[in-house]
């Protein structure tokens, strides 16, 4: 029988950066990573690198330091402490109309009036509703009222922005994850959320998938960090149908948000407003 020792990693990243780490960091530790919140410290993460993987990587060390963790230690774990990542809880969160629950407090608690709950799980996959451009993204889709229209999520993560469209009375939302462990994420969120599949499809591919060719999209989210954005606002403006409008966000400085635009206008979109939320910025662009 083969030796089924794994190499473990923990490291130190501030909350923000800790949310953006699951899906970061997902091709390094297919299980995802687990949680702790450290007063003083910020968020403690461990992480099991692959199967096979018995030895310090200096890659993955210098992917730590690059997204600026500190505290880097590893150490070898034997086989029984290396299971799948019970996650650090994310908080109940009330955000604009939307109330946001971990699965494991759905069934205890209900929600307030006038609220729509979107019940999360708590994994790998980003967007529980903690980090600025969520919350951003979240605003814009309440203010736009995408009633009877179909959507395009691109990078979905959790499935958090495609659920509040549902609320609101989006017709239909594709999600398309690149992340195969965010998309099954998002698969058990529409589970828990009583969507069915027909509404809320979840797509598995690297954008632009070859199944959504062709088809134009009266709304298309894209919460990404500024470099994808940018490498795939070509993509993301043709699905953009006449008259719709893209919503980005994932923006991080002033300078971001003007490449960012810069990469709309060429690719045929006419910027209409933005908003920002300690320094993360929410761009939202019309193809006329």
């Amino acid at each position: 029988m083969k030796n089924a020792a794994r190499f473990r990693y923990t490291f130190y990243l501030p909350e923000d950066a800790a949310e953006w780490a699951g899906s970061a960091l997902a091709d390094v530790f297919p299980d995802g990573l687990l949680l702790t919140p450290v007063p003083g410290k910020g968020i403690r993460l461990e992480g099991w690198l692959k199967a096979g993987r018995q030895k310090p990587d200096s890659n993955v060390e210098v992917r730590l330091k690059s997204l600026g963790a500190g505290g880097v230690r590893g150490r070898l774990d034997l086989p029984a402490l290396h299971a799948p990542a019970a996650f650090g809880k994310f908080p109940v969160l009330r955000l604009g109309r939307f109330w946001i629950v971990p699965a494991a407090d759905a069934g205890t608690l209900s929600p307030p009036k006038g609220a729509y709950p979107i019940i999360l799980t708590q994994g790998q996959a980003f967007g529980s509703g903690r980090h600025e451009s969520t919350r951003l993204m979240l605003r814009f889709i309440e203010e736009l009222q995408p009633k009877g229209l179909e959507v395009l999520d691109v990078g979905a993560g959790s499935g958090i922005l495609g659920f509040a469209c549902l609320h609101l009375g989006a017709a239909r939302v594709t999600n398309v994850e690149i992340e195969s462990a965010a998309a099954a994420e998002m698969r058990q969120n529409r589970i828990l959320n009583g969507r069915p599949a027909a509404d809320f499809p979840v797509v598995c591919g690297r954008f632009p998938v070859r199944r959504l060719e062709g088809r134009s999209y009266p709304l298309v989210l894209a919460n990404l960090v500024t470099p994808v954005l940018c490498a795939l606002m070509g993509g993301l403006a043709a699905r953009v149908a006449n008259g719709g409008r893209l919503l980005t966000s994932g923006i991080h400085t002033d300078a971001e948000a003007a490449a960012v635009a810069q990469a709309a206008r060429k690719a045929g979109l006419r910027f209409e407003r933005g908003a920002q939320l300690k320094r993360w910025h929410v761009q939202r662009f019309l193809r006329p």
